[in-house]
């Protein structure tokens, strides 16, 4: 039995002997590992912005068409690039609103905002496009989301591809 005992007790003790930390390692130095990151890349067709890119976005971030976006600068014209945090991928604004009714409606007796082109779609569906290319998207987009009679309003964003993206 004392056998059994000062075996069992025996490895106890190199159990935690071994268990132990060393206190006598060093630290590991973390701040002197530096990663590089380029600010873009091109895998596959699809534009991958980098973390420090991001960190970039994140100074700006909007809610678009119930989806958050990060953006560089302000105003959003057309052709400016977004970060689209849900399906994390880069997109172009484009220089086109969409708007939505619940039901078919006179769209001639509407205040438009006098610098679009307004054009039917389908069903309900208009699509407001901004005549003049330096025309901010974010102010047309909340113009046009604060109208009673707009059910739906959202920004065209364009996510094809950086070589087929449309001119604007």
């Amino acid at each position: 039995m004392k056998l059994k005992y000062q075996g069992l007790l025996s490895g106890l003790t190199i159990l935690l002997i071994t268990g132990c930390p060393n206190k006598m390692e060093k630290p590991v130095d973390n701040s002197q590992k530096q990663a590089t990151f380029p600010s873009t890349k091109n895998i596959d067709n699809k534009a991958v912005i980098s973390v420090d890119k991001k960190k970039q976005f994140k100074r700006n971030t909007l809610y678009i068409n119930d989806n958050k976006f990060f953006v560089d600068s302000l105003p959003l014209i057309a052709g400016k690039i977004v970060y689209d945090i849900s399906t994390q991928e880069p997109g172009t604004v484009t220089n086109q609103v969409f708007v939505y009714f619940s039901k078919k409606i006179d769209t001639g007796s509407l205040d438009w905002p006098s610098d679009t082109q307004i054009n039917f779609v389908a069903g309900k569906t208009y699509i407001v496009t901004a005549k003049s290319k330096n025309r901010d998207m974010l102010e047309l987009y909340n113009e046009l989301k604060n109208k009673t009679w707009a059910t739906k309003v959202e920004m065209r964003i364009d996510y094809s591809p950086t070589q087929h993206r449309e001119t604007f």
